[in-house]
């Protein structure tokens, strides 16, 4: 019996791509494999700092732009993404630069069903935060 149930739980681990169909139109919100920014987390926060720090007067001049800005994107099966909206912080220039950095970026690694690449929600998140000038 062992041996029966073993080869049974087998085959059907190897079932899932003949009876999960794949649809490529869908946006999906829990692949099986994220899409991925290329070179990882380790990049994506490089590349968020990098451009934070090069919009960094219009981010001090507008004191709306403090705190943490949350946009969700759609990155398609080609890796490009194809809208991109803060949640919060509408208005700020933090949100516009974010916003704009996810846009104009690099493409990311499309998320995949089965091997198969498609359409996938992400949600990131930016955090700036000032400090108060100091009076003396």
């Amino acid at each position: 019996m062992p041996v029966v149930f073993i080869l049974l739980c087998f085959s059907a681990k190897s079932q899932p791509s003949d009876t999960i169909k794949v649809n490529t139109d869908s946006v999906y919100t829990n692949p099986e494999k994220e899409a991925q920014f290329p070179g990882g987390k380790t990049k994506w926060n490089e590349y968020i700092k990098k451009t934070l720090e090069a919009n960094i007067k219009t981010l001090l001049d507008d004191p709306k732009s403090n705190g943490v800005c949350t946009v969700n994107f759609i990155v398609d099966r080609d890796g490009s993404i194809l809208v991109a909206v803060p949640l919060n912080m509408q208005g700020s220039e933090l949100a516009r630069v974010f916003v704009k950095a996810i846009s104009k970026g690099p493409k990311w690694i499309p998320a995949t069903v089965n091997g198969i690449p498609v359409k996938s929600l992400r949600k990131q998140k930016a955090i700036f935060k000032s400090s108060p000038k100091e009076t003396f």
